[in-house]
This record gives C-alpha cells, sequence and structure tokens, in this order.
C-alpha cells in the first residue's frame, strides 16, 4: 500500500500547474487545423442555454470550430437529485442571466415536464442548431413549441452525443470541451479565456455584475469537511463575522454515490479554481470516514466565535497540507494552530452534534438544495463558492 504522505504528494503533482502545461503543449502538438470546442447540451439546462450564446463569440475570437452535442440526462450515478437539479439549474441560470443583460433568459423560468423536453427535442432536431436558443428559450418560458418529427431522429442524436461525452470523459451538461480541458457554463470560461490569451489569443469571457445583495440577518453556510469546494468558499469568506456554519456529511455519507470519473472531475476543477482565487491546494489525504466524524465533532466542541477559524484550518490541512485527521495528533495541530483548545473528540452514537448535523441535511434538502457550500440569507438561496460575489 502507497504510505498516505506520497499518494498526497503524488496527487498534489497531478493536480498542479506544471501538469497542466505539460498536458496542454502535448494537445497543442497534437492538434491538427482549426481548434475545436465541444459542446455538450440539454435543453431544459439553464447553464446550457446561457453558455450557448456566449460561445460562438469565443469561438470566432479563437478561430476555433464549436461542435454541439445533445445529450440524454445524465445517470443517477452522478446525478442523484434530477429533479432538484433540473430546478436549481434554471433558478441559478436566471440569476447568473439577471448579471448578464446581453443574454436571452426567461424573466420567470418555469421548470419543464418530461413531456415538453421531449416535443423541443424534436423540434429541435427538425430545425436544426441554429434554433437551439430559441427553442431552449421558449421551453424555460413555458411556451407551447410544436414538433412532428419521429422521435428516432432524437435518440440518435442522444446516442451520439453520450458517446462523444464518455469518450472525453464527462457525465454533465452545460460543459466545454478543448483539448483535454474541461469547462462549465459561463462560470468556467474565465479559465479557457484565459488558456487561450497564453495561445497569444484576444479572447474574453462576459464577467458577471451582480445585483446588491439583499437582506439580512447571518450568512448561514453549509460545507462539508470533504468538499474541495468548502475548503475554496470558506478560504474566500476570510474573517467575516456575519456566518453561520452548518457543517453536513459528505454525499456518500448520506447515501450518495460518487463516481470515479465525476471525483477526478471535481478534484481538477477545484485545483484550478484554487489558483484562480490564490489559495494553497493540491496536497491532500481524504478525511473520509473516522476523519469527517472527528472534525465535526470537534467543530461542534469549541466555541461559536472560534468555529470559522478552526474549520479554515481543518480544510486547509486536508486540502493542501496532506494532514490526516483520522488518526494521529494531525487533527489536534490543525486546532491548535486556529487558537483553540483541543479536547477528543466525541464519537459516540449519541454524540449531540449527530442530531445537529442530521438537522441541517433536513435544511438543505427544504432551500431545495443537495450539495454543498450552499449559502442562505433570505430571500437568497444560492450553491457554490462560484455565487460568492452576489452574497
Amino acid at each position: 500500500m502507497v504510505p498516505r504522505a506520497l499518494l498526497a504528494r503524488g496527487i498534489e503533482i497531478y493536480l498542479g500547474r506544471p501538469w497542466q502545461l505539460r498536458k496542454r503543449t502535448f494537445h497543442a502538438r497534437r492538434r491538427r487545423g482549426r481548434r475545436r470546442f465541444d459542446v455538450f447540451l440539454r435543453l431544459e439546462d439553464g447553464h446550457a442555454a446561457l453558455l450557448a450564446q456566449v460561445l460562438p463569440d469565443m469561438a470566432r475570437a479563437a478561430d476555433a470550430d464549436v461542435r454541439r452535442w445533445l445529450i440524454p440526462p445524465p445517470p443517477l450515478a452522478v446525478d442523484p437529485e434530477p429533479a432538484r437539479r433540473r430546478a436549481w439549474t434554471i433558478e441559478d441560470a436566471r440569476l447568473l442571466a439577471d448579471a448578464h443583460p446581453e443574454l436571452t433568459f426567461p424573466a420567470r423560468p418555469r421548470v419543464p415536464s418530461d413531456d415538453a423536453i421531449a416535443t423541443a427535442e424534436r423540434a429541435l432536431a427538425e430545425r436544426g442548431w441554429e434554433a437551439y436558443v430559441d427553442v431552449a428559450t421558449a421551453l424555460l418560458a413555458g411556451e407551447a413549441i410544436t414538433a412532428g418529427l419521429d422521435p428516432q431522429r432524437v435518440e440518435a442524436m442522444h446516442q451520439l452525443g453520450s458517446e462523444r461525452l464518455e469518450r472525453l470523459g464527462h457525465y454533465q451538461p452545460a460543459m466545454v470541451h478543448y483539448e483535454g480541458e474541461w469547462y462549465w457554463g459561463l462560470d468556467r470560461l474565465w479559465h479557457l479565456s484565459e488558456r487561450l490569451r497564453d495561445e497569444g489569443l484576444d479572447v474574453t469571457a462576459p464577467i458577471p455584475d451582480p445585483p446588491v445583495p439583499r437582506g439580512g440577518g447571518p450568512l448561514v453556510t453549509y460545507f462539508s469537511f470533504r468538499s474541495p469546494y468548502s475548503y475554496l468558499g470558506l478560504a474566500r469568506l476570510g474573517d467575516r463575522s456575519d456566518v453561520e456554519l452548518r457543517p453536513v456529511l459528505p454525499m456518500v455519507m448520506r447515501g450518495y454515490r460518487v463516481p470515479r470519473i465525476k471525483r477526478f472531475y471535481l478534484a481538477r476543477d477545484a485545483a484550478r479554481e484554487a489558483r484562480r482565487w490564490g489559495v494553497p491546494f493540491g496536497r491532500l489525504v481524504d478525511p473520509l470516514g473516522p476523519g469527517i466524524e472527528r472534525c465535526i465533532a470537534t467543530f461542534f466542541a469549541v466555541p461559536t466565535e472560534q468555529r470559522m477559524a478552526v474549520a479554515q484550518s481543518i480544510l486547509r490541512g486536508i486540502w493542501s497540507e496532506g494532514v490526516d485527521v483520522g488518526r494521529g495528533a494531525g487533527l489536534e495541530a490543525l486546532v491548535r494552530r486556529a487558537g483553540a483548545a483541543w479536547s477528543e473528540p466525541d464519537l459516540g452514537e449519541h454524540a449531540p452534534w449527530r442530531a445537529a448535523v442530521a438537522r441541517h441535511r433536513e435544511e438543505l434538502g427544504e432551500l431545495g438544495l443537495w450539495g454543498v457550500p450552499s449559502f442562505h440569507r433570505e430571500p437568497t438561496r444560492l450553491w457554490g463558492q462560484d455565487r460568492l460575489p452576489w452574497l
């Protein structure tokens, strides 16, 4: 078995900037002809509807071809809450559209039914990709769409799209693939534009103009010690005094399965985001199991005013310093570094923190969310560290 410290160092190298640059050089040398963007779309995905409006301009600036693919809904293994995800992508896209007034999106979007989506897909197959934005916008606005094409054409498009998606190594819509790297929705086009500028091209990505935050009271923040995006989110929150932290168990400890393809993509994406925001990242040791329970129990054992500093210290230890919080004195050192007193965590079956964590999970569900980090301040509920500018 590979020692954990050696494995952590290997992961750090794999996720690091030098390795990324070597891969980019490799793909550039293999390029034949024009650049190519593969974009994977679903009509009911709000992020895809926005992405499809922005990508053509970037492609023209990069002298790149855009190849569009219609894919079927992601399997439950990678999309465990499809109904919630469908509603969330639409609501989140409306939020993004408000910050991008140059884009088209329904002011009051609706979550379409499966039948409405199927009709819209037949209409797209009948009218061609030039009609994608119009069909997607009409679908999300709840407008009637007519189509008479045989559904077998849509099935063929799904087959081709899913085969291409699997071959390139992904699982969800609103994704752009360019020479070995993936870019999700509008939020990751910044990375694509930076890469193209490194290649000597004058390409820019649209920058959102978020509205002034609304609401008062604490910024309730749901996070997991096993989530790299939680680490990034809490690091970017800094020492804000209005944050109320509420830990939850990782998805796999809440009955969700996270396939290997998803884990690898999330790690690479989080590493890229960490470099963007100047957050140390990469030398990690998975805390799943006893490590998670020790972290949560320790979090609840310290005074409320010290919890942010303790959580940030633990997350930094897990995700950038290769500290094994599941055994040894590593967790104690992280707690003391944050200026808090150390005591052995209570891992008993009836420890009070277990009820609190279960309650946090129920609260997430009531908000229509299931992933972390998630943020709630009436009347706003947001998912992901990408939405911190709105807070």
